[in-house]
């Protein structure tokens, strides 16, 4: 038997006990209990081939069976082995298999947590599964090449660092874990029982929005320390799709708080325990569909699932949003009347202003589709975001300061006060001490001042909650954690600064208070992982700075990777930009860099923008994808648009048709790059002086990014308040062996008494 054949044998195998395992619950849930441990059986058994399909893929990867064309496309024989587990869920089958094995894996903890909600909540669980099982027995990881070649084509050097072996793993957790509470709310609304599923679905509600949000910082991370432009955020598309379920996760956290506390919002936690599964669903369309890809080179290209990916989106919009409005009439709870300052009212505003963010992120992450309505198909700029998460970041800002002091509910309002003097000094003082040191942007002040009173009023009550209480410090620990965040990104982003720098071999240059020696390149240039070498000093400490800059094979261009100097006050972020040795060995004359949205004045003469990626085409059998560039071109009588495009061949040959500009001078589109987004273009023609430097020089881009630290620390202390929290809840789930009682209805007295608490 060929390996080919046993891969898609166990995703067969997977499938057809996921769908007895569906029919069985299902007929427990209607008819006969006796079919329960049936289901469960055949639940363990998909699970068990789901999660073998997974570990046998990657066996194909360690014994280097390359006439998979999946692991031919994503590994080669000099791959260090620990890369192997990112060559696993490098591609869109593998990502998908890893979705399933996490899915798989949750739902056997399920299966002991359920209790009463077991044959409905795992029949809701089990469809997303059954989705998954369809899409990989379309486009199976295990599907043979044409031709068996004598090594594969490796992986993209971007993705041979730590944080991508264990980022991806994490992400597919959360995603994973966001269909719990979406399973549980539908096996909530079909038994008529619309409060006390809360307290089953909490834990599981923190853990998927722990485990996202981390994930997403990993991602930050990544990015920050390889890709080289200096960020841990870019609003990509793929970006936002983790994002939109996260923040849907967090505001139906605030959400089960109140209604536990005062039973009120039970439909919104219906609507937004759907909706955060939905925007997980939703996501993985834009990205997955190929239907983002003139917009972003990061999402992946159409494989020829589309079909399943809109009919698993529709499905569960249909099925869970239909059941919420057929149920809706019958889903009552107390109507919020308490007074308006207190904790309840400040947690109501944190989920508008949280699904506020959800909503605008969606609606900018959708606007390739919102605007192919009314004609050409058009982005949002990143300042979008900006702009409509600013007076967002404050209001929350303000909430969490204000939390602790409303947490109280017995001391006066004088003793509040006093309560929040001290923070409240402390943030003042802090905001004066960054104001005078110049960090004074516009609004921003005000943004300080209620950022570091939100973390110093959460710190102070973090640690009298720990004192007494320590399972109950979780949300104020995460509440410090996030006006770490908050202040990390304000400051490391607003107050960035950049200077570029061109260095020969020997020659000084001076960038905030820094001198930087060139002292040439560790080796060659097609070296894997070379590194520029550059001798730091400043105030007589002198120190060594490595940025690696080297030829990729497999992407047919030079990498860029930064040093770091990393600091509390801030980093010192070292990007290597070009060498002139790799124009020369280019033998390429003429090519320039553009980044997204770059103009450049002169460009050999002319004026160019670059405005964006246009059509996408991609070859999935002939494993050919065509990347379009557009380019707004002026000068030398030239006005307009000009679209040069790339082709990358399965072989990894690139064809790049010249594009006329004016006067016998052309364009080609030489490399397009996702991240950052950047095109290489090479110019040629009369107005091209040909490159005539002979010398070792450098340019590189120096930045400063003030108190960086804050978002990784943030990152750090929100995660563990998020364990501390899942932890919580957790001990107040149900028993696994609770009695199961189909007929059990909401009982009117006790709302009545949990309303009166």
């Amino acid at each position: 038997m060929n390996v080919s054949l046993f891969g898609n044998l166990i995703l067969g195998a997977a499938l057809t006990f996921c769908v007895l395992s569906i029919v069985s619950y299902l007929y427990a849930w209607g008819r006969s209990k006796g079919t329960l441990v049936w289901g469960r059986r055949f639940y363990w058994a998909s699970a068990l081939f789901s999660v073998g399909a997974l570990v046998y893929l990657f066996y194909l990867f360690v014994t280097k069976h390359y006439e998979i064309t999946y692991v031919a496309e994503y590994s080669s024989s000099d791959l260090p082995f620990h890369y192997l587990f990112s060559s696993v869920w490098a591609g869109q089958q593998g990502s998908f298999l890893l979705w399933l094995g996490w899915s798989a894996v949750l739902g056997l903890f399920m299966l002991k947590r359920l209790g009463e909600y077991e044959e409905r909540g795992m029949f809701f669980y089990l469809l997303v599964q059954l989705f998954l099982l369809f899409i990989l027995v379309k486009r199976s990881p295990f599907a043979l090449s044409a031709i068996t070649p004598a090594d594969g084509r490796g992986l993209n050097p971007l993705l041979q660092d730590y944080w991508m072996v264990i980022h991806p793993p994490v992400m597919f957790l959360g995603f994973a874990a966001m269909a719990v509470p979406f399973a549980l709310a539908m096996a909530a609304l079909t038994r008529r029982e619309y409060r006390n599923w809360v307290t089953t679905a909490f834990p599981w509600v923190n853990f998927g929005r722990m485990v996202l949000g981390t994930s997403i910082i990993m991602g930050g991370f990544w990015a920050y320390k390889v890709l080289g432009w200096g960020g841990y955020w870019g609003w990509d598309p793929v970006e936002n799709a983790s994002l939109m379920p996260f923040l849907g996760g967090l505001a139906l956290t605030h959400g089960f708080l109140i209604q536990k506390n005062k039973g009120s919002l039970p439909k919104t936690n219906f609507f937004l325990a759907i909706t955060a599964f939905l925007l997980v669903v939703y996501g993985t369309f834009l990205t997955r569909s190929g239907i983002l890809a003139d917009f972003s080179v990061h999402s992946f290209v159409d494989l020829g699932i589309n079909g399943f990916l809109v009919l698993f989106l529709f499905t569960f919009i249909i099925v869970g949003y239909g059941m919420l409005l057929w149920r809706t009439r019958e889903i009552k709870g107390p109507v919020y009347s308490g007074p308006i300052v207190n904790q309840d009212f400040n947690v109501l505003l944190m989920i508008l202003f949280i699904s506020l963010s959800a909503f605008m992120v969606l609606l900018g992450t959708s606007s390739p589709l919102i605007t192919r309505l009314f004609g050409q198909p058009s982005n949002v700029e990143i300042s979008y975001y900006v702009k409509t998460h600013l007076p967002i970041g404050i209001a929350i800002a303000l909430l969490i300061g204000l939390s602790p002091y409303l947490f109280w509910r017995s001391a006066t309002p004088y003793e509040k006060l006093k309560k929040a003097l001290w923070p409240a000094v402390i943030a003042l003082l802090c905001t004066v001490l960054t104001f005078l040191a110049g960090f004074r942007e516009s609004i921003y002040p005000l943004f300080h001042l209620l950022t570091f009173f939100a973390l110093f009023s959460n710190i102070a009550i973090f640690f009298r909650s720990a004192a007494s209480r320590p399972v109950n410090s979780g949300g104020h620990l995460s509440h410090v954690g996030v006006a770490m965040l908050l202040a990390g990104f304000i400051f490391s982003s607003v107050y960035s600064q950049e200077k570029r720098l061109n260095l020969a071999l020997g020659e000084k240059g001076e960038a905030f208070g820094y001198t930087l020696t060139y002292k040439g390149t560790e080796g060659d240039l097609k070296q894997p992982e070379n590194a520029l070498i550059f001798a730091v000093e400043k105030n007589g400490r002198k120190t060594e700075a490595r940025p690696r800059f080297f030829w990729a094979e497999y992407n047919q261009g030079y990498m860029r990777k930064p040093a770091i100097q990393k600091g509390i006050m801030y980093d010192l972020y070292i990007a290597p930009i070009n060498h002139s040795r790799a124009t020369e060995e280019q033998e390429e004359p003429g090519v320039l860099v553009f980044g997204d949205s770059e103009t450049k004045e002169d460009a050999f003469g002319y004026k160019i923008s670059f405005k964006g990626f246009g059509e996408t085409k991609m070859d999935p059998d002939g494993g050919e994808i065509s990347i379009t560039a557009i380019l707004e071109v002026a000068g030398y009588g030239a006005h307009g648009v000009r679209k040069p495009a790339v082709t990358i061949k399965n072989s990894g040959e690139r064809v790049s048709p010249p594009v006329e500009l004016s006067n016998g001078n052309t364009v080609q589109l030489i490399d397009a790059r996702a991240t950052p987004r950047q095109v290489v273009l090479k110019f040629s023609g009369p107005a091209v002086v040909p490159a005539t430097a002979a010398q070792d020089v450098v340019s590189i881009e120096i930045s400063k990014k003030p108190f960086i630290i804050f978002v990784w620390l943030g990152t750090i202390l929100v995660t563990i308040g998020g364990i501390i929290s899942v932890v919580r809840r957790g001990k107040e789930l149900p028993g696994s062996k609770l009695p199961i009682d189909l007929t059990a209805k909401e009982k009117p007295e006790l709302q009545k008494v949990l309303v009166s608490k």
